[in-house]
């Protein structure tokens, strides 16, 4: 619970994705349950609360290790559009549609993961 940009002043949420990501729920209940009132509500379409970076020489799509491994791909919340996926090329990842949710730093296979999640 110390976000980045708040650990001295206190305690703020933070997503650790290679723990839990969020995945994004119907409704986005957290900010409707939050005690202190401090999470706005947002959409899929509007929430970004982490930047996805996405290294290719990890990737074990990218590498040639494993062709036709998705699994970031197949477990987007957005797939199709925050991350497409094209055999024999791998997965790319677009920043601006990304919402920074950690679904795929979280199920990422490779070792070190191709993806990691820097909170906003």
């Amino acid at each position: 619970m110390t976000g980045p940009k708040t650990a001295l002043a206190g305690h703020s949420p933070q997503i650790e994705a290679d723990e839990a990501p969020c995945v994004m729920c119907e409704g986005l209940v957290c900010s409707d349950v939050c005690p202190a009132g401090a999470l706005k509500k947002e959409t899929p379409d509007t929430m970004r609360i982490a930047e996805i970076a996405f290294r290719a020489e990890d990737c074990l799509a990218h590498k040639g290790f494993d062709a036709d491994c998705s699994y970031c791909f197949e477990r987007c919340p957005l797939r199709g559009k925050a991350i497409t996926f094209q055999r024999g090329h791998g997965p790319e990842l677009d920043p601006g549609e990304c919402t920074g949710c950690g679904t795929c730093v979280f199920f990422c296979p490779a070792q070190p993961k191709a993806l990691s999640s820097t909170p906003l």
